[in-house]
């Protein structure tokens, strides 16, 4: 059995205005995404045409912490959520990264010590 922990960022606003950014949200703009397939369908795609062939999920869902239904879109690298708030726009994006070599090796050893302990044999 193998843990893996993901070393997650605080979420940072994304300004869906920003034509110079990597994803510009052109025909999604100021559209409320989970009323309609948007979401899951077109802007999905538009985000899976920006992420270099890697895996992309979207999927609509309440947030408490919004108070808003959001497209919640989700890459190995990040999370982003995308929402509609007094007609316009909104989103926020969460970077993921994978833990260090050293986090790696430290989580290693301390699982075999503690799989050792439990060991009937040793």
């Amino acid at each position: 059995m193998y843990f893996t922990t993901l070393v997650v960022s605080d979420w940072e606003p994304l300004d869906p205005r920003n034509t110079k950014s990597k994803l510009n949200f052109g025909q999604f703009l100021d559209k409320d995404l989970c009323a309609t397939k948007d979401c899951t369908t077109g802007f999905k795609d538009l985000v899976q045409s920006t992420s270099a062939g890697k895996l992309v999920r979207a999927t609509c869902m309440m947030v408490a912490d919004l108070n808003h239904d959001v497209c919640s879109v989700e890459q190995e690298s990040f999370h982003m959520q995308v929402w509609l708030e007094n007609g316009k726009s909104k989103a926020r994006v969460q970077h993921i990264s994978p833990p260090n070599v050293s986090q790696i090796r430290a989580l290693s050893r301390l699982f075999t010590i503690f799989s050792c302990t439990l060991c009937p044999f040793s």
